[in-house]
């Protein structure tokens, strides 16, 4: 990758490119990639696809958005005869009826692919073979048993169940429809609701022993999740 965005960092013209560049565009390695491809293999896939193409032309955002709108719609469509639902999988569809996808670098078209591609990939997998029940399965066991670390993240538990966090942060949204911060949020309140219930803990204690630093945050994150605050939620169990 580090080859392909070498220098491009600078002016990017934007019409100075010769149009001829886009008949380069090898359309069909998208759909091989999306049929054939793994997730740990878009970088070399990603290098291979935009080699071909000129340095000024990849300078360009008309370019760039044009690539990314081609890869949006081979990954809709195949999502699309593999019979998933191509609105929640593949979303920046909708940005095919704009003129532009708002892509300013060759940096944010490989982010913004790989976003795309992967998620595909993921469908792909997972239909395939479920093989990723496992995979979260030990991820919510991770979960459950290091709640209370304030450090851990979805990169810590990524690297448990041997996966890129790229990859498993896909994988984690697709099959739960959750992120994994939401899943590590929900467990922590859930949590926090039965040391609000069952001990006589200071709010402050049960926000450290819950996985939080910060106190205020808690109580923050706490109302955002059940509607009151932790002291109001203790008070509507007490027995009068």
């Amino acid at each position: 990758m580090r080859a392909v965005m070498d220098g491009r960092a600078a002016e990017r013209p934007g019409d100075g490119f010769d149009k001829a560049e886009l008949l380069k565009v090898d359309r069909s390695s998208v759909d091989d990639y999306l049929r054939t491809g793994t997730v740990e293999g878009f970088d070399p896939f990603f290098e291979a696809f935009v080699h071909p193409l000129g340095e000024r032309a990849l300078r360009s955002s008309v370019v760039d958005n044009y690539i990314f709108m081609d890869m949006v719609l081979a990954a809709a469509r195949f999502v699309d005869e593999l019979g998933g639902d191509v609105d929640k999988l593949v979303p920046e569809l909708d940005e095919a009826g704009t003129v532009s996808a708002g892509i300013e670098s060759v940096e944010q078209l490989c982010e913004r692919a790989r976003t795309v591609l992967v998620g595909a990939l993921v469908f792909r997998d997972g239909r395939a073979g479920r093989h990723y029940v496992g995979v979260l399965k030990q991820a919510q066991e991770t979960m459950e048993r290091r709640y209370m670390e304030p450090e851990l993240s979805l990169n810590d538990v990524a690297a448990q169940v041997n996966l890129s966090p790229c990859h498993f942060s896909a994988v984690f949204s697709q099959e739960t429809g959750r992120t994994f911060k939401e899943c590590l949020t929900e467990i922590r309140i859930k949590k926090a609701r039965e040391l609000l219930r069952t001990t006589a803990l200071k709010t402050f204690e049960i926000c450290y022993q819950v996985g939080y630093n910060d106190p205020h945050y808690f109580s923050h994150v706490f109302k955002k999740q059940t509607g009151v605050t932790p002291g109001e939620f203790r008070s509507q169990v007490r027995v009068p």
